[in-house]
């Protein structure tokens, strides 16, 4: 992955800087660089197996750019991309805007409190509804997995999805940043229930109650019942990843979530 960093720099004319970021499990490599015009800018190289790099995940960041731009300044806009195939591996570099900005956690989950502004919160919310106006035909949630997946990880029904609209699809702590915030990794954006992003960032901050609770203050709709059902979706993705083997510093947490979700 160092190698193909340096060969995607040379490909967008990026003179690379110290401060490399790994991504899940290595599947990304990031980190800064600056152009020849002196503006400084952030390379992210991904690499899949060839025979799946293509459809939503492969596409989120380009189709992102595309339907979204900069979404009135909460994602970084997507200033150039390149891909190539070696072997039997697929690589995408794309080139963004750097910012100075830190995310609100190193990883997906929240482990310390923290504390940000009332604007935090209601930049965030109105970004998110700018979002959800955004007409999309790519799905971040699927009926089919929901009827598959609920049953068995919650032992609820499963619900229909009926309330669709543009979301992020992946909105936890590593993804937001102290200022703004920025919203980064747009990869799996799509079609999901409303409210699914608070939802999502929720599940990812059960071990922090009290900013938990001002989740569930800055977005109102997850007391409602559309709201439920986008809990009922998030916690079983992230019971399916704990089943997986990972976010295991949610699975007790999830399992008090579980066990509400159950009761109402």
């Amino acid at each position: 992955m160092r190698t193909t960093y340096a060969r995607a720099a040379a490909a967008l004319d990026v003179e690379p800087e110290d401060g490399h970021v790994w991504g899940w499990f290595g599947r990304t490599l990031s980190g800064p660089g600056c152009l020849p015009d002196g503006r400084k800018v952030w390379l992210r190289v991904l690499a899949v197996p060839a025979d799946i790099a293509h459809g939503k995940h492969w596409d989120g960041a380009r189709d992102a750019q595309t339907a979204l731009g900069d979404l009135a300044g909460a994602r970084p806009p997507l200033l150039d991309l390149t891909d190539w195939t070696d072997n039997e591996t697929a690589y995408r570099a794309e080139l963004t805007p750097y910012t100075t900005d830190p995310v609100c956690s190193p990883t997906p989950t929240l482990h310390e409190p923290i504390e940000l502004p009332d604007t935090w919160w209601k930049t965030l919310a109105g970004s998110l509804d700018l979002l959800a106006q955004a007409p999309t035909e790519r799905v971040a949630v699927r009926q089919e997995w929901v009827d598959r997946a609920v049953p068995q990880f919650l032992g609820l029904p499963a619900p229909r999805l009926k309330h669709q609209v543009a979301v992020h699809g992946d909105l936890h702590w590593a993804n937001l940043t102290l200022q703004g915030p920025l919203i980064f990794d747009w990869e799996g954006w799509g079609l999901g229930p409303a409210g699914f992003d608070a939802a999502m960032l929720h599940v990812h901050t059960l071990t922090q109650p009290d900013t938990a609770a001002q989740i569930r203050a800055a977005f109102p709709i997850l007391d409602t019942e559309i709201g439920r059902i986008a809990e009922i979706i998030a916690t079983t993705m992230l019971l399916q990843s704990v089943a997986r083997g990972d976010h295991l510093d949610l699975a007790d947490p999830l399992q008090y979530q579980a066990e509400r979700l159950q009761a109402t």
